[in-house]
């Protein structure tokens, strides 16, 4: 189950060589950094959360495997899959727990902030592959059956079926307060487009990460998370859930992979990140068309994205669809034919993006400093970030 997990990232250069040798302010630098590290202890999940986390997630994985499903056929994915550097996820979830039931620590860390990317908001996401005699609807019974969810009591608050991919998706509530979005394939080969789908999501989060390491050493890959945690907090507040988390990563990712990201040099930081994806949407997402003056416009109505391979503008693939935005490698690793690709933006909705982008960059960024945009974004959403659920 665990084999596809990211591995500790190689050693960077130190930030303090990186600076001094460009010449830079090292105060201007470490008060950046510490910036970033804030904007994480704040917005990652709570250590109860995290351990409410990992135990539903290990409970439902364990209930599928008791009913025969083999490991290779059950996958967990989102932000509980994706570890961050201090101790990825697959570690997390098999470190033993204590006689209280709290999680051992992995190693010392500072206040606490977990391996993955959870806010109090994550659910744990699972997909699996039925073999033909099985009905999904089984599958959940057995969940929700005394015993059934590996020792936690499981409800299903939600479900749909989605034919094109043959998968039926479930959302279920433990008695502890966390949801669990249960996909169901049908179909060997849809499902292993999905999972190629999951790794060329996680290869590219993971190489965009990596060039912000190696070139701006601890500083950019601080920056890189505190840029993940904060589009996760944007989402949260968006007009009628105009973005997924999930889409919005996606559209950061490939703001983050634009080469004029750093043009000025300078090290980027979450609250700079966080402008220029606000930007990017802004014009991405805009009601008319670019001037034919702009330069390298990119606007939905006459490009695609793909974030695979370094992140580039592709044709437009369905004239059906608002916006479009693909992980290519992974369709043509799958000879997916370019009609059936996914395209991870079906869902979102342009005019609310437009409308929350709008209230975000009036709001935060009329601050005059990276520290008082900071300011007011915690203002506005640590009180939506921070609810976390509990038992009901």
């Amino acid at each position: 189950l665990w084999t596809s997990m990211p591995q500790q990232e190689p050693d960077a250069a130190p930030p303090q060589a990186i600076f001094l040798g460009l010449g830079f302010d090292m105060k201007r630098v470490a008060g950046a950094c510490q910036l970033d590290q804030e904007i994480i202890g704040v917005m990652a999940a709570s250590e109860e959360t995290h351990r409410r986390l990992v135990a539903a997630a290990r409970a439902a994985t364990g209930a599928l495997a008791s009913m025969g499903l083999p490991p290779e056929q059950v996958v967990l994915y989102g932000s509980l899959s994706v570890g961050r550097t201090e101790a990825p996820s697959a570690e997390l979830l098999e470190a033993p727990l204590a006689a209280s039931g709290q999680l051992q620590p992995l190693q010392p860390q500072r206040p606490f902030v977990p391996g993955c990317f959870i806010t109090d908001l994550s659910d744990v996401d699972c997909a699996t592959l039925l073999p033909e005699q099985m009905h999904p609807g089984t599958v959940v019974e057995r969940l929700a059956s005394a015993g059934g969810g590996g020792g936690t009591a499981w409800r299903q608050v939600y479900a749909t079926v989605v034919p094109r991919f043959t998968v039926t998706q479930w959302t279920l509530l433990s008695d502890r307060g966390v949801n669990l979005d249960l996909s169901c394939f049908t179909s060997p080969v849809q499902f292993a487009q999905f999972n190629a789908r999951q790794r060329a999501f996680r290869d590219t989060f993971w190489m965009t990460r990596r060039q912000l390491q190696l070139k701006h050493g601890e500083v950019g890959s601080e920056a890189f998370d505190a840029y993940i945690y904060l589009l996760k907090a944007f989402v949260a507040i968006t007009y009628r859930n105009a973005l997924t988390s999930f889409q919005a990563i996606c559209l950061g990712i490939f703001v983050a992979q634009r080469r004029s990201l750093d043009k000025n040099g300078q090290a980027p930081t979450g609250v700079v990140l966080l402008r220029r994806f606000l930007d990017f949407c802004r014009d991405f997402f805009a009601h008319d068309a670019p001037a034919p003056t702009t330069p390298s416009p990119c606007w939905h109505g006459t490009c695609a994205i793909d974030i695979s391979g370094g992140g580039s503008t592709i044709d437009r693939r369905n004239r059906r669809a608002r916006q479009e935005l693909y992980l290519v490698e992974a369709e043509t690793s799958e000879n997916v034919h370019p009609s059936d690709w996914m395209n991870v933006l079906h869902s979102a909705d342009p005019s609310s993006i437009r409308s929350s982008v709008s209230m975000a960059l009036e709001r935060w960024f009329s601050q005059k400093t990276p520290r008082k945009t900071w300011g007011r974004i915690k203002k506005d959403l640590v009180p939506i970030m921070k609810q976390t659920c509990m038992p009901r």
